[in-house]
C-alpha cells in the first residue's frame, strides 16, 4: 500500500509540473512596421528655393536594406511612393534616378532608425 501511495505522488507531482509549464502560452510578438512616404518632388534646397525633379528623369528606384529584414526594392515613375517598412535600426535607403533608357543618373542613401 505503501508503494502505490508513493507511485500516485510522484505522478501528482509530474502531472503538476508538466501542467504548470501550459499556464504561460507563447506570447508571439508582431513585428512593427511604419509607413514610410518618399517624396522627391518639390524638394528645397538650403538657400529656400524649391526644386522640381529635373525633366531628363525618367524614373527612380528605392531600396530599403538592414539586417534582420528582407530587401525592400520599389520602381516608380511618379514623385512619390508610399511604403511600409519593418520598424528598427540602421535602415539604409538608398534611391537612384534614371532617365527613360535606364541611364543612372542620380543617386544617394540615407542610414535612419525607424520607430513604430
Amino acid at each position: 500500500m505503501k508503494r502505490f501511495y508513493s507511485v500516485s505522488v510522484f505522478l501528482f507531482i509530474v502531472g503538476v509540473v508538466l501542467l504548470s509549464g501550459c499556464r504561460s502560452p507563447i506570447s508571439v510578438v508582431e513585428p512593427a512596421f511604419t509607413t514610410v512616404h518618399i517624396d522627391v518632388g518639390g524638394i528645397t534646397d538650403s538657400r529656400g528655393v524649391a526644386r522640381a525633379v529635373p525633366q531628363n528623369v525618367a524614373s527612380f528606384k528605392l531600396t530599403i536594406t538592414a539586417e534582420g529584414m528582407d530587401t525592400i526594392e520599389e520602381t516608380f515613375t511618379g514623385s512619390s511612393v508610399t511604403l511600409e517598412v519593418l520598424a528598427g535600426s540602421a535602415r539604409t535607403f538608398t534611391l537612384i534616378a534614371y532617365d527613360a533608357d535606364g541611364v543612372k543618373l542620380y543617386s544617394g542613401s540615407k542610414t535612419v532608425d525607424l520607430v513604430a
